[in-house]
């Protein structure tokens, strides 16, 4: 992660500033850049007619919104000796910030989780659209993290066969850099494990201070986040599986339960 770059979108909430004071802290212990996107749409009903232009109001939001910046700049950010620029853009959240994602080479993106209230489902909808759009790892950071040292990391799996190793690079560069005890845990809900994915995950591991831990569920995310009730996971890691149409359809995928109901930082994965 060192020399790459942490997209943080904002729309200046409490839950977008818990999550950039996260990635603050993030960036200064791996030497990343970040760069702070707020987007806005211009609704059509919002521009009033006469002597006014659309293009007026369009300045005098940006005149905002950076104004706005300038007072994260001053409260959170100036002192911290990270190097940060500020990006707008006019649209969806969700497309500025795919867009953005491309147009930077962004390697994470770290977002703000409101829990699992009625907003929640608003707000996970961008961010579960993020997951699947985009191929970069995504962090959702809930409103009441704060950051600390990571010492613990549990990477979460069920018994489905884990396509591409390489994946897990980023899982292990995490490992490594903050020196954090490993918890491997599978859930799954068959008898045994699968020896693929055991024999994958202790040659990438190599080296680094890891247990494992297999439990029994059928419901793969419910099995996770129960086992964590209590824990002192300071990092949950989970891959991004693909579904097929039909279990788009009938079924929540894992990704978006965690996302929705995860009491601590949760670092999605790409499977692909």
């Amino acid at each position: 992660m060192k020399g790459k770059t942490i997209l943080v979108p904002t729309d200046f909430s409490r839950n977008a500033e818990s999550a950039l004071k996260y990635a603050i802290e993030f960036a200064k212990e791996f030497k990343t850049r970040i760069i702070i996107l707020h987007s806005y749409r211009l609704l059509q009903t919002a521009v009033p007619s006469g002597d006014i232009s659309p293009f007026s109001i369009k300045n005098q939001w940006d005149k905002d919104t950076w104004e706005k910046f300038r007072q994260l700049e001053k409260k959170l950010i100036k002192g911290s000796e990270i190097n940060y620029e500020f990006e707008v853009d006019v649209g969806f959240a969700s497309d500025a910030i795919i867009s953005s994602v491309e147009a930077n080479n962004v390697n994470l993106v770290i977002m703000g989780s409101a829990g699992a209230g009625t907003m929640s489902q608003v707000l996970g909808s961008t961010t579960l659209k993020i997951i699947d759009k985009i191929s970069c790892p995504v962090m959702v950071v809930p409103s009441n993290a704060e950051y600390c040292n990571v010492g613990k990391i549990t990477f979460a799996y069920d018994n489905k066969k884990i396509k591409d190793p390489k994946k897990l690079d980023v899982l292990v560069d995490y490992v490594r850099t903050f020196n954090s005890q490993l918890e491997i845990l599978n859930i799954n809900s068959e008898d045994g494990v699968s020896q693929h994915n055991l024999s994958l995950l202790e040659e990438k591991l190599k080296g680094t201070d890891c247990k494992y831990t297999t439990i029994h569920n059928e419901d793969v995310s419910e099995g996770i986040l129960n086992y964590l009730k209590g824990k002192s996971t300071d990092l949950l890691v989970a891959l991004k599986r693909d579904h097929n149409f039909m279990e788009k359809v009938f079924r929540y995928s894992i990704t978006r339960k965690l996302v929705l109901h995860s009491e601590m930082p949760l670092l999605v994965l790409h499977e692909s």
